[in-house]
């Protein structure tokens, strides 16, 4: 975490303890010794699945009303949870900021309460989930659930591999995906695993049109939506990001952002 800060990070993420079988006890002494270790706000990630541990509400919120948390980037899957913490939130007088990692049902996160979304899938399509934010800050949901159907849509692509690890068929269609748009220089994924072969890169994630009968803004044939970078489609699959994270930020948190805002690098399930 200090290298991180003094590297500019303006705020650290930090999992529960890996590989250790640690209980909340212990969990919550590691949170809290990165948060004494450095002066920029702490956000816990809660990711189950790569830690084999929840992060329980009580204790999130807790730690935010204390100030050591600033708040949590939620990649759980459990929408029921992400509900509950929501609403323990707003019962402490918010404290945390909450963001979403859940990349498809981002609509319906921030109808409950969500703060922002911080989606592994806007290193290939920003502009999408900016524009998702957009109208769920306008309170336009039907548009929101149109631009949320077509994101949805696009997550497709983490599903095409067949017999590979999850991070090679996930993260590395998102890595093809943005090394086709000029975003990164290589499709490279961190050793040891391989990245998607060209000829799986080239069937699945290359510009396919969904055409009309598929495609969720063309079917309801919307005229009134700002247009997708390029068309709807996976044929243009978005913009160089330059707005990653959006949210807004609560009223009375403990800790303040630095001059610029708050951000947050996206990552599906630890990112690129």
């Amino acid at each position: 975490a200090k290298a991180l800060v003094a590297g500019g990070g303006d705020a650290v993420v930090a999992t529960a303890p890996v590989y250790a079988l640690n209980d909340l006890d212990e969990i919550e002494r590691h949170l809290r010794a990165v948060a004494a270790a450095v002066d920029v706000p702490l956000f816990a990630y809660d990711i189950p699945v790569r830690v084999r541990t929840k992060l329980p509400a009580d204790l999130l919120v807790r730690l935010g009303t204390e100030g050591v948390l600033a708040g949590v980037k939620d990649s759980s899957g459990d929408d029921v949870a992400f509900r509950r913490l929501v609403a323990a939130n707003a019962a402490a007088g918010s404290p945390l900021v909450l963001f979403t990692g859940h990349e498809v049902v981002v609509d319906g996160m921030l109808l409950l309460g969500a703060d922002g979304v911080v989606p592994g899938l806007a290193n290939v399509d920003a502009g999408g989930y900016v524009r998702l934010w957009d109208l769920a800050q306008a309170g336009k949901w039907d548009d929101a659930r149109v631009e949320q159907d077509r994101i949805a849509a696009l997550f497709e692509i983490v599903f095409q591999a067949r017999g590979r690890s999850g991070d090679a068929a996930g993260v590395g269609a998102f890595k093809v995906a943005a090394q086709r748009q000029g975003l990164i220089a290589t499709e490279t994924l961190a050793f040891p695993v391989e990245p998607l072969a060209d000829d799986v890169a080239a069937l699945k994630v290359r510009h396919r049109p969904c055409g009309p009968r598929r495609c969720p803004i063309r079917r309801t044939q919307r005229t009134d939506l700002p247009p997708a970078p390029g068309g709807p489609c996976a044929e243009s699959l978005g913009r160089r990001p330059d707005r990653i994270a959006v949210h807004r930020r609560p009223a009375g948190s403990a800790r303040r952002a630095r001059p610029g805002g708050w951000s947050s690098e996206p990552s599906m399930s630890g990112g690129f």
